[in-house]
């Protein structure tokens, strides 16, 4: 079980209908890599394609502060991104999310990571995105609470509190659902 479920749940009952929740993630991916296979599988598109997706949630950002990736290239690939899901898939964008990185206690990284969360302000104010989660708040303090021996993971605490943030932030921006 990860955040997806508890998700699914919290949508499900504040909306009182069914709420199918997808990660289509992929461990260590960047923005570039992300954008890439977006533009490049086959597969992806065809199941984004069948499933209409209502509501994008972004969480990108922390394996590009690994990768040492510049906060402008990580907010042109993410703004192609966004592009693509409104272009390709007809996403609204007030119902694309793009939440702030998780924090990363990998030394040199809050400084990285910081100018990636003003990338996103920028791109969310420019583009009429949806605030998703400030992870890189939530989780930058009680790294034992939320992660443990993992420096950017969250453990299941963790995890639970991530379902809850994106809860939170979806409902700000969408009380009554995406289709009221």
């Amino acid at each position: 079980e990860s955040w997806m479920t508890r998700l699914n749940d919290s949508l499900s009952g504040k909306w009182s209908c069914p709420v199918f929740v997808a990660n289509e993630g992929w461990g260590g991916i960047t923005t570039a890599g992300y954008l890439d296979m977006m533009k490049t599988n086959a597969s992806w598109q065809n199941r984004m394609r069948f499933l209409k997706p209502d509501i994008w949630l972004i969480h990108l950002g922390v394996n590009d502060e690994r990768g040492h990736v510049l906060p402008d290239d990580v907010g042109k690939n993410l703004d192609q991104l966004v592009s693509l899901l409104v272009e390709q898939y007809g996403a609204k964008p007030e119902h694309i999310f793009i939440a702030k990185p998780c924090y990363d206690y990998f030394d040199g990284a809050e400084i990285i990571l910081k100018s990636y969360c003003n990338e996103i302000d920028q791109l969310i104010e420019q583009r009429r995105l949806s605030s998703g989660p400030d992870f890189f708040a939530a989780y930058s303090k009680d790294k034992e609470k939320w992660y443990g021996a993992d420096p950017v993971h969250p453990n299941l605490e963790g995890m639970d509190r991530m379902a809850d943030l994106w809860a939170d932030a979806i409902f700000k921006a969408l009380p009554r659902g995406p289709n009221p």
